[in-house]
């Protein structure tokens, strides 16, 4: 029942209850007028009004207790209704996914890239470069850094840095102005140089000189590579992905990226090898 249907029994008890009242006082002073004895008509007609006047407020009262549980019981469905709908839309596990992502950002973060990362260039070791012994070194290193940069950094950068620069607004603007910060200052100046050097000092040990040289040999290529996969990504990613899973969204279609990265950044190494 609607609010307006309870207002309505409630006013119509009201005037029910001040035209019985008026009715027994009525039949009581015309009765005492006639005699000084009261009539037993008179005296049936008060019982048969007070009679009236408490059966209405019982039902009055007990319709109120039905109202309310059903109002009680219609809150309760609703609320099952909702969490049965938002299971069947993200499903359970992806909830729990998600609670832990929101609970431990980090550790998701690294553990998820890291194995992406050693998937990625353990593929193209074996698959397109079809060698047939596997650089594990080469491998760990990818893999240490896809978890420690494109997992804790890059969510430092993307969900922490670019929300205080920009804002946490999921629109066009903010979208556009966080990718064009992603392909012109983060990737150029921060992420493929410390790939790089990753790779380099993992590899071939701590040499400053042989690392600019690294740098101006891969630096451009590498950094074509990424302007020509990531800004679409990004703008999908800052606009329709929420906080919690952008790491992770990032990182599957980063397995792509990684392969691309190891074969564009490796594609010197025999070269590379022999001044060693």
């Amino acid at each position: 029942m609607s609010l307006c249907g309870i207002f309505r029994c409630a006013v119509v008890r009201q005037h029910s209850a001040v035209y019985v009242e008026r009715a027994t006082r009525q039949f009581s002073s015309l009765s005492l007028a006639r005699s000084a004895k009261p009539l037993p008509w008179s005296l049936s007609a008060t019982t048969s009004a007070v009679f009236l006047r408490r059966f209405s407020e019982a039902a009055f009262r007990s319709q109120g207790r039905i109202v309310a549980e059903s109002a009680k019981a219609a809150r309760e469905s609703a609320k099952q209704v909702k969490r049965a709908s938002e299971q069947a839309k993200g499903g359970g596990a992806l909830q729990v996914y998600r609670k832990f992502s929101r609970t431990y950002p980090w550790v998701t973060a690294f553990g998820i890239c890291f194995f992406k990362g050693a998937f990625a260039d353990f593929f193209v070791q074996k698959i397109i470069e079809k060698r047939t012994e596997v650089d594990t070194t080469r491998t760990f290193a990818l893999a240490l850094f896809s978890g420690s940069y494109c997992g804790c950094a890059q969510h430092f950068v993307f969900n922490i840095a670019f929300t205080r620069i920009v804002g946490t607004s999921t629109k066009l603007p903010a979208a556009i102005a966080k990718t064009f910060l992603d392909f012109l200052g983060h990737a150029p100046f921060m992420y493929l140089p410390c790939y790089l050097a990753f790779d380099q000092f993992m590899r071939f040990g701590v040499d400053p000189w042989k690392l600019w040289e690294r740098w101006e040999r891969d630096l451009w290529n590498t950094w074509c590579a990424y302007i020509k996969v990531w800004p679409f990504v990004m703008m999908v990613a800052f606009t329709v992905v929420p906080m919690e899973l952008r790491i992770s969204v990032l990182a599957c279609v980063s397995v792509v990226w990684l392969m691309v990265l190891s074969c564009v950044a490796h594609s010197k190494d025999e070269v590379h090898d022999s001044e060693h």
